[in-house]
């Protein structure tokens, strides 16, 4: 096997200055036995990096992480490993459970998919006794579904507005909100609405002010008929 040389960079070196001296001691050894196996047990390839490898080590000994030492020779392996290949040894508690998972895995697929199976035949000759039976399924109509127009606030909020106006002191300088602001109500047993809103006009000085108004009407035969109008300043 070749020999090799382990350099550090600068801010490794500070990062092993940082250690206690005999912490260091122990780092500097496993570092510098890279120089003769650079690939040693537990190392990992990362993927993506071209000739970068992993190797962990506990930071208070220096001992490798991830391998594990054979009873029977001494040899280190990696701790994926089933059995030693130096030896043969074959390790307690090798992670088989992987393949036992895989297994059961597929023999759950395949029970859930041999039920599937049979449900889709047994929808299918439900399908074929009953779905196409020749007997005539009797047809009825729906009932007459009476349809009534909900009232619109248009035009009694234009006769509300005429009330309104006809009770200011500067009938032509109203400026009423329009429909979408208002706030009304209607009652469809007395046929009544009730409108509650703002006005802005001029005042016995010219200066315009706003004025809460509210009104309530009743719709008659031919025209829509005052019933209540209230002002507040």
């Amino acid at each position: 096997m070749g020999k090799y040389s382990v350099r550090l960079k600068k801010s490794e070196e500070k990062a092993l200055a940082s250690f206690d001296a005999s912490t260091q001691r122990a780092i500097a050894a496993k570092l510098l036995s890279l120089a003769k196996d650079p690939y040693p047990p537990g190392c990992k390839k990362i993927h993506g990096l071209k000739n970068t490898w992993r190797i962990r080590r506990c930071e208070h000994c220096g001992a490798f992480l991830g391998v594990r030492k054979c009873p029977s020779c001494g040899k280190i392996n990696d701790i994926e490993r089933s059995f030693c290949p130096s030896c043969g040894y074959l390790f307690k508690h090798t992670p088989i459970k992987a393949d036992a998972d895989r297994d059961d895995t597929a023999g759950k697929t395949i029970y859930l998919a041999t039920i599937v199976f049979f449900l889709i035949i047994f929808v299918g000759a439900c399908w074929l006794l009953f779905g196409n039976s020749p007997t005539k399924s009797l047809q009825t109509s729906p009932p007459p579904v009476e349809t009534v127009s909900s009232p619109q606030p248009g035009v009694p909020y234009e006769f509300a507005k005429n009330f309104v106006r006809d009770r200011l002191l500067s009938p032509s300088t109203a400026r009423f909100m329009p429909i979408s602001e208002v706030r009304y109500v209607y009652y469809p047993g007395q046929k009544t609405w009730r409108f509650t809103s703002f006005v802005d006009s001029q005042n016995a000085f010219g200066a315009m002010v706003r004025t809460k108004w509210s009104v309530k009407l009743i719709e008659t035969k031919d025209t829509w008929k005052l019933l209540d109008i209230k002002f507040e300043q």
